[in-house]
């Protein structure tokens, strides 16, 4: 039996760059759950990253959040704060304010690979595909809509536990199998 080499790629920082677009609904967020008392740099939000636990953006903003609230001196079970408004303000900058036509940050993310790359290592025989921790749809948008990559293997937030958790990695490697 001949072995196969598989490519299991990222997308965010591997295929899109994504340092103005979500670490700034990051920092907006927070900015606007702080009522502008806080608004996280670059490098705060890197430093956050950088545990490696913080692989969802709206898990990081509330993280931020509730971080900035316990350094006045508040205990988070006191600062209240809405998950699910926080979620929906992220997405309100990341995508835009109307779902159906996106106008957000997500608009101005610059490619950091081509449609060739993909041709060419279909062409050399290799199989590839993705594992993500962004959103089918958003994941969609840059696969499909920037690269015309209509038929990928990709495992999205919605499908597998959140990373550093291998199940994705592990479906996806399965897939193309």
């Amino acid at each position: 039996m001949m072995e196969q080499a598989i490519l299991v790629f990222d997308i965010d920082g591997v295929i899109r760059n994504v340092r103005s677009s979500y670490r700034r609904a990051i920092a907006d967020t927070v900015e606007h759950f702080t009522s502008g008392a806080f608004c996280p740099t670059l490098a705060d939000i890197d430093q956050l990253k950088s545990e490696g636990i913080w692989n969802n953006d709206w898990e990081a903003s509330r993280e931020l959040v509730e971080g900035y609230f316990e350094g006045q001196g508040q205990k988070r079970e006191d600062i209240g704060l809405n998950y699910e408004e926080l979620k929906a303000f992220f997405q309100s900058r990341y995508r835009g304010p109307d779902e159906s036509n996106w106008t957000g940050y997500i608009c101005s993310e610059q490619l950091l690979v081509s449609p060739d790359y993909f041709q060419s290592l279909t062409a050399a025989g290799l199989f590839w595909g993705f594992f993500s921790g962004a959103m089918q749809a958003e994941a969609a948008y840059v696969l499909e809509g920037k690269l015309g990559l209509s038929s990928s293997v990709i495992v999205g937030m919605e499908d597998a536990p959140g990373k550093p958790d291998p199940t994705g990695l592990f479906a996806v490697l399965e897939t193309l199998q």
